[in-house]
């Protein structure tokens, strides 16, 4: 039996998605927000990765995207403390 790596658990989880973030968007919607948070993942720096989720959440508000941005904060590794309506409208 092969053994599977922290790492593929992750992934694995991606694929099955989140459902407080399902219920609100289309599969392609979905798609594009899970394949930003995959994007994100791999920005090692904090302080940039905070900053792009941010303007990512600002985009997807101007779009009309809506759903729990601190679960989209959450899959990216972030706190959503760091959510701050100001910087996201």
């Amino acid at each position: 039996m092969r053994k599977i790596t922290r790492y593929q658990n992750f992934l694995l989880e991606e694929v099955t998605g989140n459902p407080r973030i399902d219920q609100d968007l289309d599969a392609n919607d979905q798609g594009m927000v899970y394949g930003i948070v995959d994007i994100l993942k791999r920005v090692n720096d904090k302080e940039n990765r905070l900053e792009i989720a941010k303007h990512m959440i600002s985009t997807f508000k101007n779009e009309k995207i809506s759903f729990p941005y601190d679960e989209f904060f959450k899959m990216c590794g972030l706190d959503p403390k760091y959510i701050d309506d100001n910087e996201t409208r």
